[in-house]
């Protein structure tokens, strides 16, 4: 369902009965984020985007026109010495919201930029999807669009436990598939079973000549006493 919101209050934010404050979000974050290089020798124009998500621009932040949430701004180079040339505002209209499952922020004029939500367990910058000539897409993981209820799972951005049983499964899977290869086609008996076993025991070798070598340091010190 996508309906415009006629208070847009960010930290009252009720969308298909979740509840979101999105006050928190860091607003610099989407502070001239450059989404396009066009190289015109001898310039280069570069085109940034800047947006407020909860209330339009009340100043000259960012150079974006007052009442704006938003606003395309190219700016020429020349021999380094950079010259704004256009300021085209995003819109003057609150956003369009869609929660069904991840938070959409819709801002809509002569350009629209649509700003994805993600719930996360900390905060990342925002992400470019996609830039065109009508279109902006953003995608920010951050906890601001975690809701209160309880059975959101945060997305994980880094997940050791993952990674761990991933490395685990594929251990166990070339153990079998040797194991097996070598009873059917090598004809070979336990422990020759075992994939690459003259590896494994050469590792196990090397593994038990440096214990004894270590302990053997200890002996000649007399830090060891053996019993």
């Amino acid at each position: 369902m996508l309906w415009s919101v006629s208070a847009f209050d960010c930290s009252k934010l009720v969308i298909n009965d979740k509840h979101y404050d999105l006050t928190l979000l860091k607003t610099e974050e989407i502070s001239q984020i450059s989404v396009q290089t066009i190289d015109t020798p001898p310039t280069v124009d570069n085109i940034t985007v800047s947006l407020q998500v909860c209330q339009p621009f009340n100043g000259i932040e960012d150079g974006c026109p007052i009442g704006s949430y938003g606003c395309l701004i190219t700016t020429n180079w020349k021999q380094n010495v950079p010259r704004v040339t256009r300021i085209q505002p995003i819109s003057q209209n609150q956003p369009t919201v869609d929660g069904k499952d991840t938070l959409l922020l819709k801002y809509q004029g002569n350009h629209t930029v649509t700003l994805e939500l993600e719930c996360a367990k900390e905060d990342l910058k925002p992400n470019l999807v996609k830039h065109t000539a009508e279109e902006t897409q953003f995608k920010w993981q951050t906890k601001s669009a975690c809701t209160s209820d309880k059975t959101q799972e945060p997305v994980s951005t880094s997940s050791p436990v993952s990674w761990t049983w991933l490395i685990l499964r594929i251990l166990l899977v070339y153990l079998v598939l040797g194991m097996l290869y070598n009873y059917h086609v090598g004809q070979k008996s336990f422990p020759e079973i075992i994939p690459n076993y003259s590896f494994w025991q050469f590792v196990y070798q090397q593994i038990v000549t440096g214990y004894q070598y270590v302990m053997s340091k200890f002996d000649s010190q007399g830090q060891y006493v053996r019993l």
